[in-house]
């Protein structure tokens, strides 16, 4: 009995302590400004209270009989502490779960601003009614305007290109009135001047009946852009090169053909020429016939020298040896009341390449130059050397890092329109009249410096002159080569000559022209019947002329055959081609030397005097 007594006395009053204790540590927490330490303290509390509560309940009513007092007391004090635990405690939970929903809503946001940040798309809203505009963190930074700046429709109209403001607003004008989806793209001009362009997406939300807004997206498609316009320039560039490609093959051809025809005249012409007295007017009815062949001869060298996409034989050019030498030559046939000037400080600067190729550069430029300035004016021609330290685009052409040398011509005349500053490297686009140019000028320049590694950038104002640079790798240094003037021509000796050439006309004029050389020719017009001649006499013949693009057996395949028997026989081959092929396979064959058609006397002496001189005369 005395232990029964203790215990009904000892847990009414503890639990009513202990109730106290904890109904005052839960004012106390609620007062303060709870962190997570508290509420994880509570926890600790509550779940103490609820140990307290399940032991001394039960004891308490066991033990407690005939105390009503202290059983009142501990039944009012437990259940409002039960009450108070169960209210802190739906709280605590709903408080944590606030805390986790808030952070990952956080985390959602943070990546949704570094996926609009990576893919350059920001996202907006749009009341219409009341003109309210929000925006994500990457719109604002592709407008580039600052997140306390008010948003406002004039506000973004003031980042709108001019020229795509009225799109813009007629747009918007239309989407509010039809609350309809909409898509455009326009441009942004940013304060300094950078142009960015924009894809722009927004549909209607389905609000009140009273309220329109509109959500979207905005992408930043600058570098698309670009790429596209980059990809657009590439595809010219190589429809343009597949056009002059096909062009210069074309031309080619014709020339081929053409270079036969004005060999006959020119040879034929040149002898007509010795044989009749000068001043007599046959002799003048013949020179001016010889004047025309020679501007023909000029104009077929340029149409080859356009067809083909490399150049003979290279080597190193004193550029600036050649440039001052083109000059002497220009000045007698400039436009009156043009003056010329001229800078040239490359020194002995050079580039692999072909003088004559350098030459018709600068002719063409100046020729074009000297008739844009009908009234008069300047022409200046300056040649200096320069480095690039980085890429460089230039209007047509790029330069990587190197050393170059840069040749400007520039002039004082009507300059470019546009309409034709797109055209004027076409193969055959010409502004003159009928009869006044042919349109290979510019497109012979381009070809030329493509193909010598080169890039030229042209800058024009209309009323105001041009100026054309032309911008070649160097190659080191070059010393200016001596000219060697022949006083007298070379003559043969008696030696017998194979002539080969599919033309009849041809063949009989180097007949004629060989003989008056002193030389014995002997003609073949197949290749097959000069293969078959030579087989039968192989020491009858001294040297073998063949021209190379014939019917049956080619040039170069013919001296092959020949090489075979007499390894000692000089071989000259002539052709109207001049490519770094042809060049390699005559030299695989042993072919000494290589003519370029249409030839003269001049031509054909020299070149076999070369060929012939380390022979032994014939007995």
């Amino acid at each position: 009995m005395v232990d029964t007594v203790h215990l009904s006395a000892f847990w009414p009053n503890a639990a009513g302590v202990a109730s106290l204790l904890i109904i005052l540590a839960v004012v106390v927490l609620r007062v303060r400004r709870r962190t997570t330490r508290d509420l994880w303290l509570m926890a600790v509390v509550w779940a103490f209270v609820i140990g307290i509560g399940l032991i001394s309940f039960p004891v308490a009513t066991l033990y407690t009989v005939g105390w009503s007092g202290g059983r009142i007391f501990w039944l009012a004090s437990g259940s409002l502490l039960l009450f108070l635990l169960l209210h802190e405690m739906t709280k605590f939970y709903a408080r944590l779960e606030n805390a986790r929903l808030h952070s990952e809503l956080h985390r959602s946001e943070a990546f949704l601003a570094e996926a609009q940040s990576i893919s350059s798309i920001g996202s907006f809203g749009w009341n219409v009614l009341i003109g309210q505009i929000y925006w994500s963190e990457e719109t604002y930074r592709i407008f580039e305007y600052d997140r306390t700046a008010t948003l406002t429709l004039k506000l973004v109209l003031q980042r709108v290109h001019p020229e795509d403001q009225p799109l813009l607003q007629e747009t918007v004008d239309r989407v509010s009135r039809e609350r309809t989806n909409f898509d455009i793209e326009h441009r942004l001009l940013m304060p300094d001047g950078r142009v960015k362009h924009l894809h722009v997406l927004a549909r209607p939300l389905k609000t009140s009946p009273g309220n329109l807004e509109f959500v979207g997206a905005v992408t930043d498609v600058t570098e698309r852009k670009r790429a596209e316009e980059e990809q657009a320039r590439l595809g010219q560039r190589l429809r343009q090169a597949e056009k002059m490609e096909a062009m210069g093959t074309l031309a080619g051809g014709i020339a081929h053909d053409f270079n036969n025809v004005l060999g006959a005249i020119l040879g034929y012409g040149e002898l007509a020429q010795k044989a009749v007295a000068a001043g007599s007017v046959v002799r003048r009815y013949l020179d001016n016939v010889m004047n025309a062949g020679g501007r023909g001869k000029a104009l077929v060298e340029r149409i080859l020298t356009f067809s083909r996409s490399s150049v003979g034989e290279r080597g190193p050019i004193n550029v600036q040896a050649v440039i001052a030498e083109t000059l002497e030559l220009l000045a007698a046939s400039l436009t009156r009341g043009v003056r010329l000037d001229k800078r040239l400080e490359a020194g002995d600067a050079a580039v692999v390449g072909d003088a004559t190729q350098l030459h018709q550069v600068l002719m063409n430029l100046c020729t074009n130059a000297s008739q844009a300035m009908q009234q008069g004016g300047v022409l200046e021609v300056a040649l200096d050397r320069a480095d690039v330290a980085q890429d460089r685009r230039l209007s047509h052409g790029n330069l990587a890092p190197g050393a170059y040398v840069r040749l400007c011509v520039s002039d004082t005349g009507t300059g470019i329109p546009p309409e034709v500053l797109d055209r004027m490297f076409d193969p055959f686009f010409t502004t003159k009249g009928a009869g006044e140019g042919t349109g290979l000028g510019l497109s012979l320049v381009h070809a030329i410096v493509a193909d010598l590694g080169g890039a030229i950038d042209v800058r024009t104002t209309v009323g105001r002159g041009t100026t054309f640079t032309i911008w070649l790798p160097t190659a080191g240094e070059a010393a200016v080569a001596s000219v060697h003037v022949t006083a007298e021509l070379p003559r043969g000796h008696g030696q017998t000559v194979m002539i080969v050439d599919d033309e009849e006309p041809l063949v009989a004029l180097a007949e004629e022209v060989l003989a008056e050389l002193g030389y014995e020719p002997i003609g073949f017009s197949a290749s097959t019947v000069a293969l078959e001649a030579f087989h039968a006499a192989p020491q009858r013949f001294d040297i073998v002329l063949t021209d190379d693009t014939m019917p049956g057996i080619i040039g170069t395949d013919l001296a092959g055959e020949i090489a075979l028997q007499r390894p000692d026989m000089p071989i000259v081959l002539m052709s109207g081609s001049d490519e770094a092929q042809l060049h390699a396979r005559a030299r695989a064959v042993g072919i000494r030397e290589v003519m370029h058609k249409p030839l003269q006397r001049k031509d054909i002496a020299e070149c076999l005097g070369r060929a012939l001189r380390s022979l032994p005369l014939p007995v």
